[in-house]
């Protein structure tokens, strides 16, 4: 089994705060719809919790408009050196497929973790007892065992399009790099029929002189 990268370990750590939040409010939205905002402040959930909701998605939201820079650039930059050199390069789905994967379930076990530790510890705080991994199966099968795994295929699908595209992208342009310019052909004129040149100078000759005096009278 091959040990994750590092690039795997950050996406994974961009990606989960933003899982955490989203799928921890919509637990609370499926469980108690109009209620949930009240449900949230019984449970320990403060304006701390809304404040750090905030700051999540407004930093998400700037990684991610800065991701969709980064692959417009890279993008222009391998079609630029692709048509210098006449590449046609295949797109590698499953490669896309795999990467979605293994965010995924990486992804959902590490929110899973993180929605088990802050129930437990903001239910510690409103001076509860620690429920262990109650939370995590309160509600059945519309709870946080099919939430927490919904929100984090959506997000890890969104999260490796844009990995996935950088790492693609940049493997174009080092393939077209390596590859050599193939130069334009020159463009060839038309040949100029030289006898068909000749026997148009009369006729031109005659067209440019002046009638005879006695005519033009």
């Amino acid at each position: 089994m091959r040990r994750p990268t590092l690039r795997f370990v950050a996406s994974v750590a961009a990606l989960s705060p933003v899982s955490l939040v989203l799928a921890h409010n919509l637990v609370f939205l499926v469980a108690f719809g109009r209620g949930a905002e009240a449900a949230l402040r019984a449970t320990g959930h403060d304006e701390g919790w809304a404040s750090a909701v905030r700051l999540v998605l407004a930093i998400s939201t700037v990684l991610g408009l800065t991701t969709i820079v980064r692959l417009s650039h890279l993008w222009r930059t391998a079609r630029r050196l692709e048509r210098d050199r006449s590449l046609h390069p295949q797109t590698d789905w499953r490669q896309l497929a795999r990467t979605v994967v293994a965010l995924w379930v990486t992804l959902a076990v590490v929110t899973a973790g993180w929605f088990l530790v802050q129930e437990n510890l903001e239910r510690l705080a409103i001076g509860g007892s620690l429920p262990g991994i109650e939370p995590l199966l309160e509600g059945g099968l519309a709870g946080p065992v099919l939430v927490i795994p919904l929100i984090s295929l959506i997000v890890a699908f969104i999260g490796g399009l844009f990995r996935w595209g950088i790492t693609a992208l940049r493997a174009r342009i080092a393939a077209a790099k390596a590859a050599p310019v193939r130069p334009k052909p020159a463009r060839v004129l038309p040949p100029v029929d030289a006898d068909h040149r000749r026997s148009d100078v009369p006729s031109r000759h005659h067209r440019l002189r002046a009638p005879p005096a006695p005519l033009a009278g």
